[in-house]
């Protein structure tokens, strides 16, 4: 099994929004919860983590545009249908090829990325400028 057996569009998004495993499963945790809100320390009880560990990838995921905050509670909120499709999909590719989203996630392509990000200043460029 490859890496090119998880759909592109799938490994696009784990590349540019993902990068740590808690963060998929801090997302995975609320969209199996959609239905109520949830505070960050609830969820970092349920995910045996610390709270500012947990803050931090809620923080993430509120800037991609998947989770909403709501006072001190958060809730899965995808701000588009594609979003929400991706996660979905993202759901069921991590049930089933765990390792090969943890392969992507911890890929030396990715973290060169995050360590070339860190020395950006201001907003990153949009595509096409």
């Amino acid at each position: 099994m490859s890496e090119s057996d998880i759909p592109e569009n799938i490994r696009h998004f784990i590349f540019e929004h993902i990068n740590s495993v808690e963060q998929i499963e801090v997302l995975l945790f609320l969209r199996q919860n959609a239905e109520k809100t949830c505070t960050s320390e609830a969820i970092s009880v349920e995910l045996r983590s610390s709270r500012a560990s947990v803050l931090q990838r809620l923080e993430s995921l509120m800037a991609i545009g998947l989770v909403q905050k709501n006072g001190e509670e958060f809730q899965y909120n995808p701000r588009t249908n594609e979003l929400r499709n991706t996660v979905n999909q993202l759901s069921e590719i991590y049930r089933l090829k765990r390792q090969k989203v943890f392969e992507i996630i911890f890929s030396p392509m990715k973290k060169a990325k995050n360590f070339a990000d860190a020395f950006m200043i201001g907003k990153p460029p949009k595509k096409g400028e």
